[in-house]
């Protein structure tokens, strides 16, 4: 299959939290080098976001340009082209070079914040967070979790080892 037809490939809103979820949890723990590949995903992620509410979708920048700033090494502006302009965000590196991001959409009660080794992998992490937790389709995260296990439920947002996620 051609990656064109992989993403016009439909995605329930199930199967794109656990996407959202796992890329939450690789971005909070990867490496600097990482940043490309999990900006990459956060951009296909709300590219393919389940009804394509246009709130927290229209905001993207065109693939192409996405991936001009990605090769040009300015993963914070493209870490901050993927936050819709409907949400917020605050973002900040402590003494050890540490960041925390915490991100605010429409629909949430709370921001969701998150740390990682750079500012746009915590700004990722904190993004995905965020996303899997908002209200999609008429589904909220809530909602949907009703027909998982508690046990799952609770492994599928365990933070891992040294890593905040609020």
């Amino acid at each position: 299959m051609t990656a064109s037809l992989l993403t016009r490939m439909p995605i329930t809103v199930r199967e794109w939290r656990m996407r959202l979820t796992d890329l939450c949890h690789r971005s909070a723990m990867a490496e600097a080098q990482d940043e490309g590949a999990m900006l990459r995903m956060g951009y296909h992620l709300l590219s393919r976001l389940p009804d394509n509410d246009s709130l927290l979708a229209d905001h993207l920048p065109p693939q192409a340009r996405f991936d001009t700033w990605l090769a040009a090494g300015t993963h914070d502006s493209a870490a901050l082209a993927l936050i819709p302009e409907t949400g917020s965000f605050l973002l900040s590196r402590n003494g050890d070079g540490t960041c925390l991001a915490s991100v605010m959409l429409p629909g949430l009660d709370e921001e969701m914040t998150s740390e990682g080794t750079t500012p746009a992998l915590a700004l990722v992490s904190a993004l995905a967070a965020a996303l899997a937790t908002v209200d999609v389709q008429g589904q909220a995260a809530d909602a949907e979790a009703a027909h998982t296990p508690d046990v799952a439920r609770e492994e599928l947002w365990r933070a891992p080892s040294g890593i905040a996620l609020h």
